[in-house]
């Protein structure tokens, strides 16, 4: 397990406890539920020198949003009691390590924070197979680039299923076009637009360059509804796939709408300027060895 500090937080198991919780609130039907999901994702730690961490970190959670049962409570002041993690410390962070128990048991002893209501998970927002729509580029990084409020589009070719701990739910799979617009056009422009490759141009050499080939759709899920971005999205219509290639190694190449035009939209339409691709086999490939430092 990795440690960084002599924080409650301060190592993986910590987190693991406290995340693994906050995610099964969102996905169970009750607070039981929630926490017996997480005892078994958790089981590994059970009987270990870090199983109080454990329970620490549940503890400290459920005092913060106001479910703090007995179970929980008793466990973590069965290792209060022992000064439980101690040895996972030495010189000075030991000695720390006893004074965050201290306030942590004290913690625990007042009253808790009011009941505080967890939003379930839902199912992702979905197109319609074939919706396009119109993205309209509106951040810093976009200005920076020459393309503020200028429009690129997307269509809907797919659905995959999402990882865990969300198996169950869905997100779309998209392709993007390579072509930026001043307004909103017609969704048929479509058929007339190369894609715009969802991996960058850049390989080392020709083994690098077979070796991983172009991913050409995206994943597009997102874990909270502020990260889609519902106000940059125009939708123009519904247009018959012109092309869909296949999937690299089987799967499309996992975006996700969170940052996705700071993060990296804005740096593959920069970064594909002026450079070709070709297929074969229906995977697509760079033209030539194209190298990042050659752009700047």
């Amino acid at each position: 397990m990795g440690y960084w500090s002599c924080s409650l937080y301060g190592n993986d198991a910590s987190l693991d406890a406290r995340d693994t919780y906050l995610v099964r609130l969102e996905l169970a039907d009750s607070d039981e539920e929630a926490l017996e999901q997480t005892k078994k994702e958790l089981e590994e730690f059970i009987g270990t020198d870090e199983e109080c961490l454990i329970w620490y970190a549940l503890a400290d959670t459920q005092w913060k949003i106001g479910r703090l049962c007995d179970e929980v409570k008793g466990k973590a002041f069965e290792f209060l009691a022992q000064n439980g993690g101690e040895d996972l410390f030495e010189g000075r962070d030991r000695k720390k390590w006893v004074t965050i128990l201290k306030k942590l048991e004290d913690k625990l002893n007042s009253p808790m924070k009011p009941y505080k209501k967890i939003k379930k998970f839902e199912q992702l927002e979905l197109w319609n197979m074939g919706d396009v729509y119109a993205y309209q580029f509106s951040t810093k990084e976009a200005e920076e680039s020459g393309i503020y409020k200028k429009y690129i589009l997307m269509q809907k070719v797919g659905e995959n299923g999402m990882g865990y701990p969300y198996e169950g739910f869905r997100y779309d799979v998209i392709q993007i076009y390579d072509r930026l617009f001043d307004e909103l056009p017609d969704p048929e422009v479509i058929k007339d637009i190369r894609l715009l490759p969802e991996s960058t141009p850049y390989r080392v050499n020709e083994e690098m360059k077979k070796k991983f080939p172009l991913h050409m759709s995206a994943g597009m899920d997102y874990l909270k509804a502020s990260e889609y971005p519902r106000k940059r999205l125009h939708f123009l219509g519904n247009v018959e796939i012109p092309i869909r290639p296949r999937y690299v190694h089987g799967f499309a190449k996992d975006f996700g709408w969170y940052r996705l035009e700071e993060s990296i939209l804005c740096y593959l339409f920069k970064s594909w300027k002026g450079k070709t691709y070709y297929e074969e086999n229906g995977l697509y490939y760079p033209s030539e060895i194209y190298k990042e430092n050659d752009d700047e």
